[in-house]
């Protein structure tokens, strides 16, 4: 009991730094009146501390809106933890999100839209914003480390999401470390394009799951994101601008600097997409899904971004060969492939690994520390999801530790960069 009081008391965990209590209230004759639930879970951590609480706590189960589609109130979002960024009941909605991160696994991901925009944890002012769960990851750190290489090192990738660690609490429930991402928009702080003047978002996604969808003359399954609504003349028209674009890329005289592909192709962006994306050998970005480009009319030119998905990479998935460090992946990727037999692009690839090749490691590097840093605030997460040393799809292995997981992780991209740095030696 705290000394001076008569209802605080003290709690230490021995393996985690999180917590939750109630109090019982009892009468003159010890009979118990009430049960008092505490306001949420108390929480040791260096990260910021994120809690949402939806009206009369109604459960986030379903991929609808929690007002816009159930027509319920607002939900509340409050920061603590995060200094100058702390932040009180800023009214927001809230669903979950996601395809087998969401249907696969209990922590689910969720996205909010808040219903006045909001600089969270410092990051530029949006209402759209997504918590990715990463259940898969149990290093915790594979968007965070695939995303600051967009952010850092790759750069011409044009826009790469922000990102934030965090602690989660959703309705007085702690349901573990997040990442408070920035989610894919139109806005001049995200993607910056102007779709009134026919610039257009697209993502390579073999699920067609968007409603104005096509699948291109060499297979590419491509949807429109932005716009989002479409007349069928604007469809045809947008539709026609991407097959032309492809046809010049497999056109016999591709490689011609003025009649093939390179004017209307963002070489940088390409190249530094395709390097992060082989490098940490992501699953999905062989054309499957997450990939994303985007065209500026005013400069008929097609741009590789932004980055998205990141949970599965560096042999965190147990199919495709994701596990073999000394192969090239991306490479094969429809598109890519063909890219590849331009002697430009491949030089230009060479090139930029040599480049940013020592920053790429310094990244590689910092890997353990990060793991070391984030000791605390992983065992509060497997505290409440007991899933280290057990199979989680689609994981090939499953160490029994937060630190052996680490250490997979960099193994795996430490071997990785060595292969890659003998097959991009430039010849004379």
């Amino acid at each position: 009991m705290v000394p001076g009081s008569k209802n605080q008391y003290l709690y230490e965990h021995k393996k985690t730094g999180f917590f939750n209590f109630s109090v019982a209230a009892s009468g003159k004759k010890g009979k118990q009146t009430k049960e008092v639930k505490a306001e949420s879970y108390g929480i040791v951590t260096d990260l910021p501390i994120v809690r949402i609480n939806t009206p009369d706590s109604v459960k986030v189960n379903s991929k609808n809106w929690i007002h816009k589609v159930r027509e319920l109130d607002y939900a509340t979002l409050s920061i603590s933890n995060a200094g100058e960024h702390n932040v009180t009941n800023l009214k927001t909605d809230i669903k979950g999100r996601g395809n087998s991160t969401w249907s696969h696994h209990p922590k689910k991901p969720y996205s909010i839209n808040l219903r006045k925009k909001h600089n969270l944890l410092g990051m530029p002012a949006h209402k759209k914003w997504a918590f990715l769960a990463n259940h898969s990851d149990k290093s915790l750190i594979r968007n965070k480390f695939s995303y600051e290489l967009g952010q850092k090192i790759f750069t011409d990738v044009q826009w790469t999401p922000k990102s934030k660690l965090v602690e989660l609490v959703l309705n007085g429930e702690y349901l573990g470390v997040y990442q408070l991402i920035e989610r894919i928009k139109v806005h001049e702080d995200r993607v910056d394009i102007d779709i009134e003047n026919g610039d257009f978002l697209l993502e390579v996604d073999t699920r067609l799951s968007s409603e104005f969808n096509f699948i291109s003359p060499k297979e590419v399954k491509f949807n429109f994101r932005f716009p989002k609504t479409m007349d069928s003349t604007t469809f045809d028209s947008l539709k026609s601008t991407v097959e032309h674009l492809e046809s010049l890329l497999y056109a016999k005289n591709f490689t011609d600097p003025d009649s093939g592909y390179k004017p209307h192709f963002d070489i940088n962006s390409f190249v530094d997409w395709y390097i992060i994306c082989e490098f940490v050998k992501n699953n999905d970005a062989t054309f499957y899904s997450s990939v994303y480009m985007y065209y500026r009319n005013n400069e008929e030119k097609m741009y590789m971004a932004p980055l998205w998905d990141f949970d599965l990479i560096a042999g965190n998935a147990k199919y495709n060969n994701n596990d073999i460090p000394d192969v090239f992946y991306i490479k094969k990727s429809r598109w890519i492939v063909q890219l590849f037999k331009d002697p430009d692009f491949e030089l230009a690839v060479k090139q930029r690994w040599q480049e940013k090749k020592d920053d790429l490691l310094a990244a590689v590097n910092s890997i353990k520390q990060t793991g070391k840093d984030m000791k605390q605030t992983a065992a509060n997460n497997f505290y409440r999801w007991p899933i280290l040393g057990k199979e989680i799809w689609p994981n090939p292995t499953w160490p029994d530790t937060y630190e052996e997981e680490i250490d997979q992780l960099y193994d795996f991209l430490k071997a990785r960069y060595e292969w890659m740095d003998g097959e991009m030696t430039i010849s004379d």
